[in-house]
């Protein structure tokens, strides 16, 4: 069932940088990987000549990644009849991740009032 799973994402205004989909709960360790491997991104960005810039302190109101959870959940009940005939939910989430472009990524961040 894909309520059984956890899913964290980095969002940036081309869509989803890096994301982990996992079943059961996140705990700290699961967390921590998952922020070097964002770290890991930094670096890489740091060595291209790309600036990130990171949102302040934690708001669901202003944070676009929770509207894009919000559109991730809103596509599985559209699709509901689909994503239930798929065989590994770690599919139907994994696929509901890339349909986050650049397009939704931008609207995302505007909604959360950030003017790019």
């Amino acid at each position: 069932m894909i309520e059984e799973h956890c899913h964290v994402g980095a969002l940036c205004i081309d869509g989803l940088l890096v994301y982990s989909i996992q079943e059961g709960s996140m705990n700290t360790d699961d967390y921590e990987n998952f922020i070097e491997h964002v770290l890991y991104l930094q670096d890489i960005c740091n060595e291209k000549g790309v600036i990130l810039e990171f949102l302040p302190a934690y708001s669901l109101d202003f944070n676009p990644i929770e509207q894009t959870f919000f559109y991730i959940k809103n596509y599985l009940r559209q699709n509901k009849i689909w994503a239930e005939s798929m065989q590994d939910p770690l599919d139907i989430l994994d696929f509901s991740c890339i349909t986050i472009e650049k397009k939704l990524a931008y609207a995302c961040y505007q909604h959360g009032g950030y003017i790019l």
